[in-house]
């Protein structure tokens, strides 16, 4: 099975008009260190996770909350887009974290799926109910002031063959 394929497995409501694939797959880096746009971290409770932040179990939304409380994100009302943020998503199910993506300035949204691509996504509703997520949905969000990252690798032309 190619990668794509595994792509498109793992998340069955992409289709050729709603993302647009920005990097090769990696297991390098996951979603949580995509935010901070860190290619050589796994963010991840017993793997790399601050050691004064706990956690009772890996997928503890809360704890996930508290650590980009720590990146400057505060928890807000809504997705939607607003100048001079930078906001992001976390996938939840039943109180379990499951993936979070990022939004862009001009109001898409950014994510790593897991060992595969990174990819730039029209809305959050494209990964909900995905096997892959436990069937999550897009539920809390946060943001914090855009300090002008540069959103190169987020907006990534990557050619595949």
């Amino acid at each position: 099975m190619t990668t794509l394929q595994a792509l498109y497995d793992r998340v069955p409501r992409l289709d050729t008009t709603n993302h647009r694939i920005t990097s090769p797959p990696t297991d390098r880096y996951n979603c949580v260190a995509w935010v901070r746009q860190e290619v050589d971290q796994w963010w991840e409770p017993g793997f790399q996770w601050p050691p004064d932040l706990d956690v009772p179990d890996e997928q503890d939304l809360d704890a996930y909350i508290k650590l980009f409380e720590r990146w400057g994100y505060k928890r807000c009302d809504s997705p939607c887009y607003e100048p001079g943020y930078l906001k992001i998503a976390l996938y939840e199910r039943e109180g379990e974290f499951f993936h979070v993506a990022k939004q862009l300035r001009d109001a898409t949204w950014s994510s790593k799926i897991g060992v595969l691509h990174d990819l730039k996504h029209c809305d959050l509703a494209i990964l909900e109910g995905s096997p892959s997520l436990q069937l999550a949905t897009a539920a809390v969000f946060m943001r914090r002031v855009d300090d002008g990252m540069d959103f190169a690798l987020e907006e990534g032309r990557l050619l595949l063959p």
